[in-house]
C-alpha cells in the first residue's frame, strides 16, 4: 500500500500542509472579520451581511448553520429568515432528487466524456 508520501514526495506533501495551514488561518481570520461585521449590523443590514458572509465562507447549504454559529447567530434566528429557509428548502429540494436518482439507478456520468 503506498501513502500520500510514496505517490507526491515529501517535498510536495510539505508543501500541501503549509498551504492548509495558511489557509485555515485566512479562514479563522475572515471568519473574526465577518464575525465582527456581523455584530455591528442591525435588522435587514444584518440579514443581508449575514447572507453575503455565509456565501463567502461557504455555499448556502448543509454547512449554513455552522458557518451561522460560528458567526453568533443563533439557529432560531437563522431559521427565521426567508432567504435560508429557501435556500434551505433548495438544498433539500436538491438532495431529494440525486437520492431518487440513485435509487432509480440513473447516472448521470457521461460514459464518452473523455472524448472518445
Amino acid at each position: 500500500m503506498h501513502t500520500v508520501q510514496d505517490t507526491c514526495g515529501a517535498d510536495v506533501l510539505s508543501r500541501l500542509v503549509i498551504q492548509v495551514e495558511q489557509l485555515t488561518a485566512q479562514q479563522a481570520e475572515l471568519t473574526e472579520l465577518v464575525r465582527s461585521l456581523v455584530k455591528q449590523s442591525r435588522g435587514e443590514a444584518k440579514r443581508s451581511t449575514l447572507y453575503d458572509a455565509i456565501q463567502l465562507l461557504g455555499t448556502i447549504g448543509p454547512n449554513t448553520a455552522a458557518i451561522a454559529r460560528q458567526l453568533g447567530i443563533p439557529r432560531k434566528t437563522l431559521d427565521s429568515w426567508p432567504e435560508f429557509k429557501r435556500a434551505r428548502d433548495t438544498m433539500k429540494g436538491f438532495a431529494s432528487l440525486e437520492a431518487r436518482d440513485r435509487a432509480s439507478g440513473f447516472t448521470d456520468v457521461d460514459p464518452d466524456a473523455d472524448g472518445e
